[in-house]
């Protein structure tokens, strides 16, 4: 892994966690 894929993951990660997020508030609802 160079340094752009690093930085790349770790902008991405939040979109999926908040997806994930989301997903357990449609759930719980």
């Amino acid at each position: 892994m160079n340094a752009k894929n690093l930085t790349n993951f770790q902008l991405s990660f939040p979109k999926i966690s908040k997806v994930f997020l989301l997903l357990k508030y449609s759930f719980i609802q």
